[in-house]
Parts: C-alpha cells; structure tokens; sequence
C-alpha cells in the first residue's frame, strides 16, 4: 500500500461518520411558533451571512494566489541575499499553491453564488407574499405556499450543497490524478 493510500485510508476512517464542520451552521430556523414570514426572514439571513462568508473568503484567498504568484518571481530576480532572493520567494510560492489548492478543495466562490442565490430567491418570495403577487394573490393558503416555497429553496441549497462537499474519494482522485481501482496497477479506470 503506498503511503497516500495510507493517507487517504486514515481520512475516511477519522471522518467516518463525524461532523467535521469547523464553522457552527449560523441559519436560525426559528421554532414551530413562528409565521411563515419570520421563517422565511430568518432563511434570508442566514443565506446573506454564508454569502458574505464565501464571498470574503474567495476574494482573499484569489488575491493571496495573484500578489503571491506576481510578487515571487520580482523577489528571485531582484532580492538581495539568501532570506529576500530564496526563502521569502519559497514561502510566497507556497502560499500561492495552498490558496489555488484551497479554491479548488472548498470551492468558496461556487458557495458565495450558491447562498446569494439562494437570499435573492426567498427575497423574491417575500416581496410577492407581501405584494400578493403571484402564487400569493387570491390564495388562502397563502403563509403555507410561503412556508413551501421557503422549504423547498432551502432543500433545494442544501442538495447542491452536497455536490460541493470534498469528500476522501475527490480527494483522491484529485491527488493522484484519477481514481483507480483498489489494488490495480498501471492504467487508470475508464
């Protein structure tokens, strides 16, 4: 077995089952006392907070990978002595690998869309309801579509959510370039 098998043997059985969330899940869902307006609100702020979560964490994480990768070559080139010419290039290019590997890991500006999409959507739903704008316009039912619609928005993140999700076989398949079969040795699998 080759050691980033071991690795990635070892990741699946430490996360096996376990929440590995590093961030608690903000989103207030309110409690069954709650109109479908709050409900829907609460929805709406929460999606705004992982928006803006998401949108800040992509822009910082792009901007280390162009001012590293634009400022290291300028230090090898014109740095004076061993820390300027060598040791800071290495670390910023190090930098610049670790950002590009976390965008394509975390995927944080596929998220941002994702949470603003989903806000504007709910925002859109909102104004109809309280407009009675269609579907809410003669409707009796009219809290119950909104509680629907809501739920259904929310679910509806949650399932694209999960495509986003790394999990130990992407990341597999990301480290050694594709995923192969357990124990086969030369081509990759179709």
């Amino acid at each position: 077995m080759s050691a980033l098998a071991k690795v990635i043997a070892l990741f699946k059985q430490l996360t096996a089952g376990k929440n590995m969330s590093f961030r608690k899940d903000a989103t207030d869902l309110g409690s069954p006392s709650d109109d479908a307006v709050t409900y829907c609100t609460k929805l709406i702020g929460g999606f705004k907070d992982k928006a803006n979560h998401n949108k800040a964490e992509s822009q910082f994480t792009f901007a280390v990978v162009v001012l590293a990768s634009l400022i290291s070559p300028a230090l090898v080139t014109l740095g004076v002595g061993y820390f300027w010419g060598k040791v800071l290039p290495a670390c910023l290019s190090l930098s610049a690998a670790a950002a590009t590997s976390w965008l394509q890991l975390r995927k944080p500006q596929r998220l941002w869309t994702l949470y603003r999409q989903c806000q504007r959507r709910l925002e859109d739903q909102l104004i109809r309801y309280r407009y009675r704008l269609d579907p809410y316009g003669a409707n009796q039912d009219a809290d119950k579509v909104l509680a629907s619609a809501t739920a259904d928005v929310a679910m509806e993140a949650h399932l694209k959510w999960e495509g986003l999700v790394p999990n130990s076989d992407g990341l597999e398949a990301s480290l050694t370039g594709s995923p192969r079969k357990p124990g086969s040795r030369g081509k990759p699998r179709a």
